[in-house]
């Protein structure tokens, strides 16, 4: 194919249409009750449809000509126009319609609409290029495959790690791993439009092959699950295993927390200088701030530690405490660890400061709408597991000092709290013998088709040849994050600890 200048994705004005014509009135009766938005869209949907029905939009001497253009293409056409967007001043209207074509991407036709004296005029561009050969109009595309992603010691990684990462790092990475449809646009022997496509080029990711491995192997071929594991020294994504939810990557999708969010309550409380040994009240039922809360299972245990209250995952002691701390200490804390961390690729977290002490029970124990992606969350175990200390998440090989962030003595008393959850609480499915494992669960609930589910969700972090694991594990709809998500945790430990001394 003969070489094409680059030109950008969204394509300029469709040459083969806009640069040939200038539509004099249109023969369309303005409605009073269709906006010129409406009547852009009435146009466009009519190419569609037929010789006769463009015809009678089209008046003035170049109506033909416009007719026998537009037939010309439109057995190019895949799909209806549509309107893209627009722009409105008054009763003028800018437009840009997109035309999905055989063989090649969207092409885009810019108009301007004007609604003047009950006529409609649409204006495309000048008249400044003489096209003939209509009839011999045709496209040549050609598919160019895009780069490679190779892992932390440049080998590429194998399809079935290319296909959990690719639409993770498409949106940081695309322009760099290139591909795509290239396509030229020729009337006789004029090239009418072109896309040239980025030549291809590899990335090199921070991935570890051997902890890859492991977490693809800890999900299994299941639907609706993922693992993320980021080294705490750095900040970099290690493993990265994930099933699509809703045609993204569920590991970068912000997804309820529910009890995993008792970690930023529990920081929140260690910050104003609680002791994990201080007692709170663990009733099975209670009423707080006109906020009903009810313990899983209900259980009753009277007055306990606050340890045992996280390793519990007791929903009365952490919703009290989200009333006594107050919303902005909570919120303070969660930012401090870096639950809103924005992080290239992964969708931003939802977290909105509760405004009354109904929403701050609510928070305390992670049932105020609190939204945020495994990949955070790992970045966020990595953290704590890192003594306070915060380094950015990196999908590529990096070094960084990082930044305190909590306090060490905080950061050690959470890990003590997640270390009592896998020994006696709700995280011993993630425990294996040997290694060193601390975690948090949670069972988030969503409403899917009017039907309340619950996601199994546990955070972790893992102590392996010397170094340090921020890990996250999702189940959808996997009932509890300790007989779902746990184990997913134990499953990659186990298959990777052989390959790390503890």
């Amino acid at each position: 194919m003969p070489a094409a200048a680059p030109v950008d994705h969204r394509l300029r004005a469709l040459r083969l249409i806009s640069s040939g014509l200038v539509l004099a009135a249109l023969a369309f009766p303005a409605c009073t009750s269709e906006s010129p938005e409406e009547v852009v869209r009435r146009y466009v949907t009519s190419w569609s449809r037929g010789d006769a029905a463009v015809r009678a939009t089209v008046s003035g001497p170049d109506a033909e000509q416009l007719v026998e253009r537009i037939g010309v293409v439109r057995s190019f056409v895949a799909g209806r126009p549509r309107l893209v967007d627009h722009r409105r001043d008054g009763n003028e209207v800018s437009a840009t319609v997109a035309l999905p074509m055989k063989g090649g991407p969207e092409l885009r036709l810019s108009i301007a609409v004007t609604v003047d004296g009950g006529r409609i005029r649409a204006e495309p561009t000048a008249f400044d290029r003489r096209l003939t050969s209509w009839r011999e109009v045709r496209i040549e595309s050609q598919s160019i495959p895009s780069g490679r992603l190779l892992d932390r010691f440049g080998a590429p990684l194998d399809e079935r790690q290319r296909a959990a990462l690719i639409d993770a790092v498409r949106p940081v990475f695309g322009e760099r791993l290139g591909g795509g449809t290239a396509y030229q646009l020729w009337a006789g022997n004029e090239v009418l439009d072109a896309v040239e496509v980025v030549p291809a080029g590899d990335v090199t990711l921070a991935i570890d092959p051997a902890m890859e491995s492991a977490a693809l192997g800890a999900i299994g071929d299941k639907h609706g699950r993922a693992l993320v594991v980021i080294d705490a020294a750095t900040g970099e994504v290690v493993a990265f295993a994930s099933d699509d939810a809703d045609g993204r990557p569920l590991a970068v999708t912000a997804i309820p927390v529910g009890s995993v969010f008792k970690v930023a309550t529990a920081a929140a409380a260690l910050l104003e200088g609680r002791s994990p040994d201080d007692a709170v009240p663990c009733p099975a039922a209670a009423v707080i701030e006109e906020r009903s809360v009810v313990n899983a299972s209900q259980f009753d245990l009277g007055d306990l530690s606050l340890r045992r209250a996280f390793a519990l995952s007791c929903n009365t002691s952490f919703a009290q405490l989200g009333v006594d701390l107050g919303g902005d200490a909570v919120v303070g804390a969660a930012r401090s660890l870096g639950f809103d961390t924005r992080f290239a690729g992964v969708e931003p977290a939802a977290i909105d400061a509760p405004d009354s002490g109904e929403e701050e029970a609510a928070f305390g124990f992670g049932a105020a709408g609190i939204e945020v992606s495994p990949v955070i969350l790992a970045s966020v175990t990595a953290t704590i597991g890192a003594g306070g200390i915060a380094r950015a998440p990196s999908w590529v090989p990096t070094v960084s000092p990082g930044e305190r962030v909590i306090e060490e003595g905080v950061a050690a008393s959470l890990i003590e709290m997640m270390h009592d959850a896998v020994e006696n609480g709700t995280a011993q499915r993630a425990a294996v013998e040997g290694v060193d494992v601390a975690a948090k669960t949670g069972t988030p609930r969503r409403i899917v088709d009017g039907v309340a589910v619950d996601d199994g969700l546990t955070v972790a972090v893992v102590r392996l040849d010397g170094r340090v694991f921020g890990v996250a594990a999702v189940v959808l709809e996997g009932d509890t994050g300790s007989k779902s998500a746990a184990p997913l945790i134990a499953d990659f430990i186990r298959s990777i600890s052989s390959k790390f001394p503890t």
